[in-house]
């Protein structure tokens, strides 16, 4: 069998290799997409979880720390 016969056996073979790798690439780039909105989502998640600090001194307050 010569050099040429032997490419032409393979040719099927690397083609099927070579629409896996794009497959394989596509999954990757998802992967990364996805990690990426992960991310961002948990940040905006703990930004919110602090709370907003409201603390008004109103007469009923300042009488119970004169007290204190």
């Amino acid at each position: 069998m010569d050099f040429n016969n032997y490419l032409n056996l393979n040719k099927g073979d690397t083609d099927f290799f070579l629409k896996l790798f794009k497959v394989y690439l596509k999954v990757i780039d998802e992967n990364k997409i996805l990690k990426n909105t992960l991310k961002n989502s948990t940040k905006t998640k703990k930004e919110n979880l602090k709370p907003s600090p409201k603390f008004y001194i109103t007469p009923k307050t300042s009488k119970l720390i004169e007290n204190v």
